[in-house]
């Protein structure tokens, strides 16, 4: 389904037979869904991100002739359009973290506190040599107070939440620590990858990922076909 005027003209004028409100804004793969499921329907907008993401695949033309109902049938369903962002799924990413807002986020994070993360975003070797480099690591706040909330030892990760005085040059720390078995922690967690992502997104540092989450999913496909290829021919020394 492509974006063009001439199909949105038409998908608009139905809307207003049906007297579909504030719909001039909306992008057609959404109007599309309002349009078969209700505009009061909330999964609206998740068939409207499958569509946006199938449209990426190219399905039903000369270069991908695959009609969308065998690419679901094949491909785990429905949830592995709404799942994957749309650059995972044009590009066809084994590992649907790959090219994810918040895949971006956790490996920028991880390589900000000296971690290596897998795809090295930042030149972690650097930073290893030079701690200076090494993002809010080195951060030191002496207070006894302060500590004591991230004694536990059960809390895998803390977050604490800066409100900054542009008057005084001060800042209003809150800390609180999340174990990754709080219902709290995924929804944190996730959020504040994706706002780092958001931050980055568009410039060379998220080229860089992008490149090099290809060079890893090209990695792992060639992997997977050599092991593929040995138990092939294991399977094929066992006499029928």
């Amino acid at each position: 389904m492509c974006e063009s005027e001439g199909l949105k003209a038409s998908l608009l004028s139905v809307c207003k037979d049906r007297d579909m409100k504030g719909m001039e804004n909306k992008g057609t793969h959404l109007i599309v869904s309002k349009l078969v499921f209700g505009s009061e329907d909330k999964k609206c907008y998740t068939y409207a991100k499958a569509l946006e993401n199938a449209t990426k695949l190219k399905l039903q033309t000369e270069e991908n002739k695959q009609k969308l109902s065998e690419y679901l049938k094949t491909s785990g369903g429905i949830d592995t359009l709404i799942r994957k962002d749309a650059i995972a799924i044009s590009k066809g990413y084994d590992d649907e973290r790959f090219g994810t807002k918040e895949h971006f986020g956790e490996t920028l994070c991880t390589e900000l506190f000296g971690y290596l993360s897998g795809l090295n975003l930042c030149d972690i070797d650097k930073v290893k040599e030079n701690s200076k480099d090494r993002g809010l690591s080195n951060i030191k706040i002496d207070d006894d107070n302060f500590m004591k909330m991230f004694v536990n030892k059960e809390e895998t990760e803390q977050f604490v939440k800066l409100k900054y005085d542009y008057q005084t040059k001060t800042f209003a720390v809150i800390p609180y620590a999340v174990s990754s078995l709080d219902a709290e922690y995924n929804a944190i967690s996730k959020a504040f990858n994706q706002y780092m992502a958001r931050v980055f997104e568009g410039t060379k540092m998220y080229d860089k990922y992008i490149k090099q989450c290809d060079a890893r999913d090209e990695k792992l496909k060639k992997e997977k076909a050599e092991k593929d290829k040995k138990i092939l021919k294991e399977l094929n020394k066992i006499a029928l």
